[in-house]
């Protein structure tokens, strides 16, 4: 799929923000005179999982704040923001195992025999 941004001041046309894998590398927003309004870039590292956000608020060129993201394998867990990276947000992912036991037990050893499974003895 292929996108178009509205023409900029230097150029006529802006190549479409996406990189050869397919990851989307930047969105810049125009004002109807083509004047760029504001801009952020995304980093990616080898595994295609977004390490950095870029944000140029005001459309000068230079990127005011960045974000930064950590994970735990595929899972995003921790955010920073700014230039003093202070946490913003943590992300608590639960097992299968867990979110599908009922409250109160902790796993397999406490739960309960199936009751009415046993065989009956013969009369």
């Amino acid at each position: 799929m292929r996108r178009f941004c509205p023409p900029s001041a230097d150029r006529s046309l802006e190549f479409p923000p996406w990189d050869h894998r397919n990851r989307l590398t930047s969105i810049t927003t125009f004002s109807a005179t083509g004047t760029r309004q504001s801009g952020v870039e995304y980093t990616y590292d080898l595994y295609d999982r977004r390490i950095a956000r870029k944000v140029d608020a005001d459309g000068n060129g230079v990127f005011e704040t960045t974000q930064r993201f950590v994970y735990d394998g595929d899972d995003l867990i921790l955010a920073f923001w700014g230039s003093t990276n202070a946490l913003t947000n943590r992300y608590l992912y639960v097992s299968a195992i867990q979110r599908h036991m009922p409250p109160g037990t902790r796993g397999p050893a406490n739960r309960r025999p199936d009751v009415g499974r046993h065989p009956r003895a013969s009369r």
